[in-house]
């Protein structure tokens, strides 16, 4: 969707391991480090976008959120994101849970939203994810 509107993909951001924490740490990539402090969390799951939209390194983060994952990162590293209602924005390229799967949490699904360093700029990526589902 971004593509049909002449966004370009260029980075793959850090991401943790297990949900539900508020830091963005992996054993491939380590700590995501806050840009304004490096002492301090990016906090978890979308923190690697987070980080990266605060830093300037990138215009427009889409991150996926339960229980705080796009949230907590805006919060934590000042820029805007938004969680949809879960099935809001498409799913695709997400990999969602399954009831037989290994981590089978069907009962909260999760939501895909944009983290922007900008309230318009939020604007405009929500439209387009919400123009084109």
């Amino acid at each position: 969707m971004i593509r049909k509107q002449g966004g370009i993909p260029f980075v793959k951001s850090n991401n943790p391991q297990l949900t539900y924490v508020f830091e963005t740490f992996s054993k491939v990539y380590g700590l995501s480090a806050n840009p304004h402090n490096p002492n301090r969390s990016c906090a978890g799951s979308s923190g690697g976008e987070g980080g990266l939209v605060a830093a300037r390194c990138s215009p427009l983060g889409m991150g996926t959120d339960i229980g705080g994952s796009i949230r907590g990162p805006a919060a934590f590293t000042g820029v805007y994101g938004f969680k949809p209602t879960p099935a809001r924005s498409s799913y695709s390229g997400v990999i969602l849970p399954v009831e037989d799967g290994v981590c089978p949490q069907t009962q909260l699904m999760p939501a895909t939203g944009p983290i922007a360093p900008s309230a318009n700029s939020l604007k405009s990526a929500l439209e387009t994810l919400f123009d084109s589902n």
